[in-house]
């Protein structure tokens, strides 16, 4: 599950069981430190509980901060695929971790370099200096990258607004996390520019210097929203190659749905990943697509309670 709130983290371990929590260490309302003092203090299961450290302030002692907080080992943002792997593989319960391999394409995919993944990126994204083999090395795949890029477009509206708004209002504290997870997402897919800009005025905002977050900040939302369009494009064609509209009986949509629900049930990112694409194919109707929409935003924002709970008001609209 992923939530953006150390309160609503806290709420979460309390109703489920996780084997592992990745903790960002800056969050509106309650960081990580605190919430990782919180948990700590919760007892129980919750002291041992793996807590793992995401940061973009990979500054000299900060290990050490969050190590003598509770938490159990750090990540450094933008995350290398490589080093997510080597912590999972760390921390997680050994009986959790399955080795597979596609044998359909594991000597294509081995033999693959950077330069050949590029080759099928939309080379307008060059263009708007977003250096997409960075990028494609640093998460490690074309499809992961696709994905974030993906997540990284459908918030960007929304975090424009948000940065304008704690800078007209001076909330300077919530500003300065906006902008260091704003510099921590460019870094991911490349946009090198604007994550510089953003690191300004973090370090802006971390002084207090507000007349200089006045002065920098449509700036920085100009250089943000100036991916916008080119970023829309791509990924529409990216939807658009995917597969044609096909129809489909009801019986092949109760099946569908009676399969996300155990996926959903089994918290199984990857299974709800294929299912929303098999689910995507599919030529609905008015009423049903409403739903498909709804229950693709959720997945997007891995709310397995909010896809659930979509599945079911589905499933109760007459498709069962």
């Amino acid at each position: 599950y992923l939530t953006a709130r150390g309160k609503e983290a806290i709420s979460l371990i309390q109703h489920n069981s996780y084997d592992l929590i990745f903790m960002d260490h800056m969050m509106p309302e309650m960081d990580g430190v605190e919430c990782t003092q919180y948990i700590r203090n919760m007892g129980g299961k919750y002291e041992k509980i793996p807590i793992i450290a995401l940061s973009a302030n990979a500054i000299n002692g900060s290990k050490e901060l969050f190590l003598n907080s509770g938490m159990n080992d750090f990540i450094a943002k933008p995350i290398e695929i490589r080093e997510l792997t080597k912590v999972l593989k760390q921390w997680l319960p050994k009986e959790k971790i399955k080795k597979t391999v596609n044998a359909s394409s594991k000597n294509q995919s081995n033999n693959k370099s950077v330069e050949e993944l590029v080759n099928n990126v939309d080379s307008t994204l060059e263009l708007m200096d977003i250096n997409t083999a960075a990028g494609i090395a640093l998460v490690g795949s074309l499809s992961l990258y696709q994905k974030i890029l993906r997540d990284y477009y459908s918030v960007m509206q929304e975090k424009a607004k948000l940065i304008k708004q704690y800078e007209q209002d001076e909330d300077i504290k919530n500003y300065t996390i906006e902008v260091h997870a704003l510099k921590s997402a460019s870094k991911q897919i490349g946009a090198a520019r604007l994550a510089d800009l953003a690191a300004s005025l973090e370090i802006a905002g971390n002084q207090n210097n507000v007349a200089l977050i006045h002065q920098m900040t449509d700036s920085l939302i100009e250089c943000y929203l100036s991916y916008y369009d080119v970023l829309g494009t791509y990924l529409d064609s990216l939807e658009e190659a995917v597969s044609e509209k096909k129809s489909f009986s009801q019986n092949d949509l109760i099946h569908q749905l009676n399969s996300l629900k155990t996926i959903i049930n089994n918290l199984d990112f990857s299974k709800l990943e294929d299912s929303i694409k098999v689910l995507s194919t599919f030529d609905y109707n008015q009423e049903d697509m409403k739903y498909f929409q709804q229950l693709k935003e959720a997945a997007d924002k891995i709310d397995f309670e909010q896809c659930k709970s979509i599945v079911e008001d589905w499933m109760s609209s007459g498709v069962s």
